[in-house]
């Protein structure tokens, strides 16, 4: 048998030449042809594989007589192969192949006997096959296209879309949505517009987004209370009736609330002084008011703490950050800065350093602390306090180093804190 229905497709320098219908009941592959000599210069490389379903593949093989005919279909019905040349030279070119092969025993059992199972069905095998339903091999693997079907029964699409061309009657309830959407409308010739009660007031009405309407909200609170009539009017009611919302008790038991108004009757010629609010008799039926704030607490204020407890050490000469502290954005006033760690040298013969910077600069008179060791053994611990007058955002650094590359400084347990203190 031979099968040389293979289609050709070249992409730059590579030529494939492919079955699009598989080649049906291949038992033993022979040899193939294709008119190029065995180590023809002009092609760089020829290689084929193959699928039984047109969906896995093999890997790709160096073509030859030998390695073609070693392909075992294994009793499977289909058979696609794919062979590639890559050409060497401009203008090689192959156009054909020929495989030729023995057929399998897919169908020769006819009728099928003993242990022997068809792998087709017998439909296929039927001697009237135009009596039988028979499975169309070509279109499980070759789709045609209508190439024109812009026109049903000579109309175009837009003809069956045009609302015009529609009739007949259908349901609400076959359309999504439609009964809320109708539900929602206002009747014929109605314009629906929101009053309030009494149009000369405030009114609650905010606005409309298609059928839903949107209202303010009123809410009271502390000594107001919020109430409606029997007419639907809101009520706001903001009288004072109850002496307990006084900032200071010290003014005396003997006042009390009369119909939302401070009775002072019972003031007298001496008047009262309280911490909020300032009472002096004029005639003993009218009063002097004033009104004081006592000066806000600002002591204590802004505390902000960043730590370090863990050891580090280093052999540098330079400085070395071991905390660091930005503030927040702060009011202008004095701040008290503390920094507290604990410190230790492994030399007695050179000093450890430190300092504490303020947005950049080393603060104090002596900004650098040199110290060394008395014991290398020590662990010292060292604070150091400034006040200083800022505002804004601020980075407070803690660092260290030492004197000599050759020894080491360790820090451990290291903080920063800032306060306001006026």
């Amino acid at each position: 048998m031979q099968f040389s229905n293979f289609s050709r497709l070249q992409e730059g320098s590579t030529i494939t030449l492919y079955n699009e219908i598989p080649i049906e009941n291949v038992g033993v592959i022979k040899y193939y042809k294709d008119g190029i000599p065995v180590n023809d210069p002009r092609f760089s490389k020829k290689e084929f594989r193959w699928s039984f379903n047109n969906v896995y593949w093999s890997a790709w093989e160096n073509l030859t007589q030998s390695a073609i005919s070693s392909i075992k279909t294994l009793g499977n019905y289909f058979f696609f192969l794919q062979v590639r040349y890559v050409q060497a030279t401009a203008g090689a070119n192959v156009t054909s192949f020929t495989l030729n092969y023995e057929e399998g025993n897919a169908i020769k059992c006819v009728p099928c006997t003993g242990d022997v199972i068809p792998i087709l069905t017998e439909d296929i095998q039927h001697s009237d096959a135009s009596s039988m339903v028979i499975h169309d091999i070509l279109q499980q693997y070759k789709i045609v296209y209508i190439k024109d079907a812009s026109l049903l029964n000579g109309y175009p699409g837009s003809w069956y879309l045009d609302r015009s061309h529609h009739i007949g009657t259908q349901p609400i309830s076959s359309i999504v949505g439609l009964q809320a959407i109708l539900n929602n409308l206002s009747q014929t010739g109605t314009t629906l517009t929101p009053r309030n009660i009494d149009a000369s007031g405030i009114g609650v009405f905010d606005h409309r987004d298609g059928s839903i309407w949107y209202f303010k909200t009123i809410f009271g609170g502390k000594n107001i209370f919020v109430s409606t009539d029997s007419s639907g009017a809101i009520l706001i009611d903001a009288s004072i009736s109850d002496a307990a919302y006084l900032k200071e008790a010290s003014i005396g038991s003997g006042f009390v609330w009369n119909n939302g108004m401070l009775d002072v009757s019972a003031i007298g010629a001496q008047g009262v002084q309280g911490t909020y609010l300032n009472l002096s008799s004029i005639d003993g039926s009218t009063v002097d008011i004033s009104i004081g704030y006592p000066t806000p607490q600002i002591y204590g204020t802004y505390y902000q703490l960043s730590e370090d407890l863990t050891t580090t050490s280093s052999n540098s000469t330079s400085p070395q950050t071991k905390v660091t502290l930005v503030t927040p954005n702060l009011p202008l006033g004095t701040y008290k800065i503390t920094a507290h760690w604990l410190w230790s040298r492994n030399t007695a013969s050179n000093s450890a350093r430190f300092d504490i910077t303020l947005n950049g600069t080393s603060q104090g008179t002596r900004s650098t602390m040199e110290m060394e060791a008395g014991d290398t053994t020590d662990i010292r611990p060292e604070t150091r306090i400034f006040y200083r007058t800022i505002s804004g955002i601020n980075t407070i650094l803690l660092r260290y180093w030492g004197e000599s590359t050759g020894n080491s400084t360790s820090i451990s347990d290291a903080s920063l804190e800032i306060i306001r203190v006026s």
